[in-house]
């Protein structure tokens, strides 16, 4: 009879350190479920920020080009004021050119009338 309450007490202490063991094992499994929801959680911070500097960066490449442009557009501004100062330059030019043209015929309409008086006046003086 006490051979067989060791055999229970026994098996008692071995079913209990089977217990133990399989809590054991359960605190170890829910550890390691805690440690992947952690890295998964970490994982998914990393992709957050990584998106966010994703964002940024395109944000500035975005503003980046925006100046470019704005470059561009006072680049063609300003060759166009260069263009309408070469062209005033030309007008002024012809505009001078035709007043030269214009003195050169009063200056010599009134040398052919000069000449003119003078040849009759002469003539008829004889």
């Amino acid at each position: 009879m006490l051979l067989l309450l060791l055999l229970l007490l026994l098996l008692l202490l071995l079913l209990l350190l089977l217990l133990l063991l399989l809590l054991l094992l359960l605190v170890v499994l829910l550890l390691l479920l805690l440690l992947l929801l952690l890295l998964l959680l970490l994982l998914l911070l990393l992709l957050l920020l990584l998106l966010l500097l994703l964002l940024l960066l395109l944000l500035l490449l975005l503003l980046l080009l925006l100046l470019l442009l704005l470059l561009l557009l006072i680049l063609i501004l300003l060759l166009l004021l260069l263009l309408l100062l070469l062209l005033l330059r030309q007008l002024l030019l012809l505009l001078l050119l035709q007043l030269i043209l214009l003195l050169l015929r009063r200056v010599c309409q009134t040398i052919h009338s000069w000449l003119s008086e003078w040849l009759i006046t002469s003539f008829l003086n004889g």
